[in-house]
């Protein structure tokens, strides 16, 4: 006999891979922020190197929760785990693209007469993506195995 785990679980589960997103996107953006302080010395202060990654984490969340609701909750409550994009690397790439494909949504498109830093959006909006994805695909497979050895 299949048990089915509880719908509040696969709920929660979804959305702490949200979290665990974003804070993958607050390491990333740390990061970048401690690397422009190290070599940009002279035209850094410790206001940028702090305000700006606390910036965008509260406006991470902007694009998140729309996110969570509207794709990742049902597809969490109503994607059987038999489904082929529970697969960890099948559901890491399928969120790097869509982490993608939302930042094109939100900034121009990289080419002539953009600045090169607009690649960082579109990495940080990969790299969030798959973390995201990879995170929701292993706490899905843990909620199912636990629900089933009870």
């Amino acid at each position: 006999m299949v048990s089915v785990p509880p719908k509040s679980r696969l709920a929660w589960g979804s959305f702490l891979a949200v979290v665990i997103g974003w804070l993958a996107a607050i390491v990333l953006l740390g990061a970048g922020s401690m690397f422009d302080y190290i070599h940009q010395h002279d035209e850094a202060s410790w206001n940028r190197l702090w305000i700006t990654p606390l910036w965008f984490s509260v406006a991470i969340w902007i694009f998140a929760l729309p996110i969570w609701l509207i794709v990742l909750l049902p597809v969490s409550l109503f994607l059987p785990l038999s489904s082929p994009l529970w697969r960890w690397p099948m559901c890491t790439a399928c969120g790097a693209i869509a982490g993608t494909l939302v930042v094109a949504l939100a900034f121009p498109l990289p080419g002539r007469g953009i600045a090169p830093q607009i690649w960082f959006p579109y990495a940080l909006g990969a790299i969030v993506g798959a973390v995201t994805c990879l995170s929701g695909s292993l706490i899905r497979k843990r909620i199912e195995h636990s629900s089933s050895t009870i």
